[in-house]
């Protein structure tokens, strides 16, 4: 059937002014709620690292278009414009439906009401609504060639998105562009609620996860997976006549550790009746104690000058072993190294986290630094301030340090970070009410997600560890677990013998 040429005039203005009104509704929307939009476009996987040019871009082309189909002169252009647009904003929907690791929350605006797939359809009809404009305003004879701009056009809008999409996944992850992807990757599944707040994880065997008390140091709680208490039995030392000052237990089945850094003193002994003899007494002075294996602790320290570093302690022979590589100085060597050691008994690694900056390292066991990587954060050197008091002969803040990484957990090749710092397009009502949990991967120095640990009772995440696909929080008065998503669990390189004993 062939249309008239009145038809055909009438449905390329119908289709144009359905554009105009869509572009028009879908601009405002987004720039009367501008940093809603703004802050959505943050937490999408494609075009997060992009945000502050998109997020103005969009509707400045988005009104540009619709001023354009007003005039009939321009309308074509305007309709090819449109068309190409709108095949980008259904190629965007469609990865993320096929190929993100997460779906973000909807974009709002005039499609506040549709999810994804809802908006891939609705997308696609305004797809080929302008496809038809453009064959019904080509002339006969010029028929095929607005079949192939058509086609070129949608190769080269896909193409883009999916160039954005990599070079956004590519800055997020490799180079430090502080924004975070927020997936839903931790489900809350148990929850035990102490009378006190003084219970710290000494550590976590195969079924079992052991709490320490740093008000009670000789009490140990023993819970299974499903946060039920199994037992609360006594350490008992011999000799019993030490003075003990920040006393911490450290448990790796078969054996367990009462350890003081400050007496100092170290004492092991077996998990079946909570006995410990003293293996080590001497007057290096140590903090962050790590077990490495059945004789040898990792364990930071001081220098004579007072600059920090980290060594390693044999029970065997009381050799004590330093390497000053692993930390690095900036501004006084001692707070600006402040931070946190972990060993993983998996890879054999320490890890070293630094508090007032975007670093870690990684070492061997041996001590011998394998590797540095960096936070997505920006904090490169150390905001704090020193000042030394001659008459006390003491170093100490001369104000508050801004903290970029609160704590951290290592398991396997998965760094987990208690982040310290808001990113750019951030909810702060979500910081209010919850802890940032941001995930690397230590073997390619990547970011790969982060998410949320939310407060209990008012009071936040006081520290965390991580087995396998569970993760258990100490928040407040309480221990939670959570199950963590295969999304960040399929990150895990393999083979690994998955056992937290000392063979």
């Amino acid at each position: 059937m062939k249309l008239s040429p009145q038809i055909k005039s009438n449905a390329v203005y119908t289709i144009a002014l359905l554009y105009m009104i869509l572009f028009v509704y879908a601009a405002i929307s987004k720039l009367l709620d501008y940093d809603n939009f703004q802050a959505q476009l943050g937490q999408s996987p494609l075009l997060g690292a992009f945000v502050g040019i998109i997020s103005w871009l969009v509707p400045a082309v988005e009104i540009i278009i619709a001023i354009a189909l007003i005039i009939p002169k321009l309308r074509v252009i305007a309709l090819y414009s449109g068309y190409s647009l709108m095949v980008m904003f259904t190629a965007y929907i469609y990865i993320i439906l096929n190929f993100s690791n997460y779906i973000p929350c909807s974009c709002g605006g005039i499609l506040e009401e549709l999810n994804w797939t809802d908006h891939l359809i609705f997308n696609s009809t305004f797809v080929l609504l302008a496809a038809v404009g453009l064959l019904l305003s080509s002339e006969p004879r010029r028929l095929k060639l607005t079949v192939l701009l058509l086609v070129a056009t949608a190769i080269l809008s896909t193409g883009f998105i999916t160039l954005l999409n990599y070079m956004s996944e590519d800055l997020s992850k490799n180079h430090n562009s502080f924004i975070r992807n927020f997936h839903f990757l931790a489900e809350k599944r148990n929850e035990l609620v102490f009378d006190y707040n003084s219970n710290y994880i000494a550590g976590i065997g195969k079924d079992k996860i052991y709490l320490g008390n740093y008000g009670a140091p000789f009490q140990i709680t023993v819970l299974d997976t499903a946060l039920n208490v199994l037992a609360q039995p006594k350490i008992k030392l011999v000799p019993e006549n030490l003075t003990f000052h920040s006393a911490v237990v450290r448990v790796r089945p078969p054996y367990f550790f009462f350890i003081d850094g400050t007496t100092p003193c170290v004492f092991r002994g077996t998990l079946t009746d909570w006995k410990a003899t003293l293996k080590w007494k001497d007057s290096t002075w140590f903090s962050h104690p790590e077990i490495i294996d059945s004789v040898n602790i990792a364990f930071k320290t001081s220098k004579a000058n007072l600059d920090a570093t980290i060594g390693t302690l044999n029970l065997q022979n009381g050799k004590v072993h330093f390497a000053d590589a692993i930390l690095t100085r900036q501004i006084d060597g001692r707070f600006d190294s402040d931070g946190t050691l972990q060993f993983d008994s998996l890879t054999n690694r320490l890890t070293y986290l630094y508090r007032y900056r975007n670093q870690y390292t990684l070492a061997g066991r041996n001590l011998n630094v394998i590797t540095r990587g960096k936070t997505i954060d920006t904090i490169s050197k150390a905001k704090i301030e020193v000042a030394d008091i001659e008459e006390r002969h003491e170093r100490k803040m001369s104000k508050p340090p801004l903290i970029v990484n609160k704590g951290n957990v290592v398991h396997k090749n998965l760094l987990f970070v208690n982040a310290g710092l808001v990113g750019r397009y951030e909810d702060s009502q979500m910081w209010k009410e919850s802890s940032i949990i941001d995930v690397y991967d230590t073997d390619s120095k990547s970011y790969i997600s982060s998410f949320y640990i939310y407060d209990v009772g008012g009071k936040k995440l006081r520290s965390f560890m991580v087995r396998g696909d569970m993760l258990y929080a100490m928040i407040g008065n309480s221990i939670v677990s959570y199950r963590l998503n295969s999304k960040i669990t399929d990150y895990y390189r393999k083979p690994f013998k998955d056992s937290n004993s000392i063979n």
